[in-house]
């Protein structure tokens, strides 16, 4: 029953300092505010976005079709 006692009174131990652990608050704070700046930014550059993914798109078929392109013998 002592041993019981002790992993108890451990148990508690732990819980406590999780509990009164406060150390996480400010990362949390900073990682809200910062997913928040960015979707301000993607909503007011939304526009500018999807051209710049549609352009990379473009791109990227010309230069794949220029490439699955037979070479003509000479």
């Amino acid at each position: 029953m002592n041993l019981l006692n002790e992993f108890y009174i451990a148990w508690l131990c732990r819980l406590n300092a999780v509990k009164n652990d406060e150390t996480g608050g400010s990362e949390m704070i900073a990682v809200v505010v910062m997913i928040g700046i960015v979707v301000i930014l993607a909503v007011v550059f939304r526009n500018e976005i999807k051209d710049l993914i549609e352009g990379i798109f473009t791109d990227t078929k010309t230069a794949a079709t220029k490439a699955m392109t037979p070479i003509e013998p000479k």
